[in-house]
């Protein structure tokens, strides 16, 4: 093994100033916020640790732009827009820990950069979408992927009018999967074993596209909003379709500066649905609107993004499975951007009183809400954020209803290091050491330390030497 001239070590007891500038897999940011009391209640962020979990072996997923859902196993799984071997996303596993495992990555051909929050079926499976890829042309896959990373294309939508899936998949009363296309806007149906049709281009042929994704009513019929393309232009639709095709009924519109662009999708809300906007409003920074599902029944304000709670909202509403006031409704949401550092906001909202609290992204524990949140069986909220964290490429996170904040994990850097070739010896106290080719700025060799849970961090920086050797 080669000499070292200096090395800075971490011990049990604490940890050394110079070994923070040369650390590759520590421990993240986790966050406290304290008291989801009332609107005017201030938050207190508090590091408690800083941590980073790189997956072993493939290349580690960037920029989350999907939500999470819980498998069977208790873990969450979902995609990256970005990272993988080639660059084109992931499917990944994170365990309540934060604890990241790359399943599969996408090389194009069988996908690239995938959207939306997957869904499951009861063996366990998962389905979603690509917004590009495909054999013949960049317009998107429909994939399916087993717990161990087994990844079939589905569906490639070179063929089709519709193009670049976007909002990920619902899962119908038939069993069968909806979705909906950004690209000449078309709603489509897709079976679990890959049989396709497209059930309407008629948002297509009126220049919307659908970037939201299906809900269903009790009346089994699909409910959705569709958007205009384009910054400039205002308009959008709440509607609803047969599961058989045909021609969409539009049961209400956008535009202005009551709310413009739906873009959340819609969450069932007492006989009603609730959404966001991501323009409009009076700040022309999104809004919360209801709407019924009869034609007559209006579109309704609820409330509006001033920046400061938050702007652009394009993750949809979580309903809380907790009911703390006797008619009341309680949702979670999130938005791009926002806040006092503009890096986006996790929101609590009563429909009838408004908000209760928010949790502030400032960088360093996320930045940018995309993904639907998902309510996990340990009581907690899960949720990813597509940017910011240790080194921009996104984290994930939780909370509880509350509003105690964590950030479990940071997606690490795709050129994180790799261990030597010398393998690994194991002390009496049960933990495992190594030493990697190199951290840091300055190509310095390392001794990781790895327990046999699988927590990941340095033990020591080698200086001075050009590169991690074994005899």
């Amino acid at each position: 093994m080669a000499v070292c001239s200096d090395i800075n070590r971490k011990h049990a007891k604490g940890l050394l100033g110079p070994f923070l500038t040369a650390l590759i897999c520590r421990f993240f940011i986790s966050l406290v916020i304290s008291g989801f009391g009332g609107s005017t209640e201030a938050f207190t962020f508090q590091e408690v640790a800083a941590f980073t979990n790189a997956p072993v072996g493939p290349a580690a997923p960037a920029n989350p732009a999907g939500g999470l859902i819980q498998g069977t196993d208790g873990n969450f799984y979902g995609t990256s827009f970005a990272g993988g071997n080639f660059g084109l996303g992931t499917v990944f596993q994170m365990t309540s820990n934060g604890v990241v495992t790359v399943l599969a990555s996408f090389n194009g051909t069988n996908g690239a950069n995938p959207r939306g929050t997957m869904v499951t079926d009861n063996a366990g499976n998962f389905y979603g979408v690509t917004y590009g890829g495909g054999i013949q042309t960049n317009e998107g896959t429909v994939f399916k992927i087993s717990m161990t990373g087994n990844l079939t294309v589905l569906h490639d939508f070179y063929a089709d009018p519709g193009k670049n899936p976007y909002a990920g998949l619902l899962q119908g009363m038939d069993g069968n999967f909806y979705g909906t296309t950004e690209s000449y806007g078309t709603v489509f149906k897709i079976t679990p074993s890959g049989v396709f049709s497209n059930l309407s281009t008629y948002f297509g042929l009126n220049g919307e596209s659908l970037n939201s994704v299906l809900t269903q009513g009790s009346d089994g019929y699909l409910y959705g909003v569709a958007g205009l393309k384009g910054f400039s232009a205002q308009g959008g639709v709440f509607f609803k379709l047969s599961t058989n095709g045909g021609m969409p009924t539009v049961v209400s519109q956008f535009a202005g500066t009551n709310g413009d662009k739906p873009f959340g999708g819609l969450t069932p809300w007492l006989g009603n649905y609730i959404g966001t906007t991501v323009s409009g409003g009076a700040y022309g920074l999104g809004s919360i609107f209801t709407t019924g599902t009869g034609v007559s029944n209006a579109y309704i304000l609820r409330d509006y993004f001033n920046g400061l709670n938050g702007a652009y909202s394009y993750a949809p509403f979580m309903v809380s499975p907790f009911i703390y006031n006797l008619g009341s409704v309680y949702l979670f949401g999130g938005t791009a951007t926002g806040g006092p550092s503009g890096q986006g906001v996790v929101f609590s909202y009563d429909v009838y009183n408004g908000y209760i609290g928010r949790v502030f992204f400032n960088g360093a524990n996320g930045s940018g809400v995309y993904g639907q949140m998902v309510w996990s069986a340990d009581g907690f909220v899960y949720g990813t954020t597509r940017f910011g964290g240790l080194y921009g490429r996104g984290t994930a996170f939780r909370t509880d209803t509350f509003g105690h904040f964590t950030s479990l994990t940071s997606f690490p850097q795709s050129d994180t290091p790799q261990p030597a070739y010398g393998g690994l010896i194991q002390t009496s106290n049960g933990d495992f050491y190594g030493i990697t080719t190199q951290i840091g700025p300055d190509d310095a060799a390392g001794i990781f330390q790895l327990t046999p849970g699988g927590a990941l961090g340095i033990f020591a920086t080698l200086t001075n030497v050009p590169a991690a050797a074994s005899d």
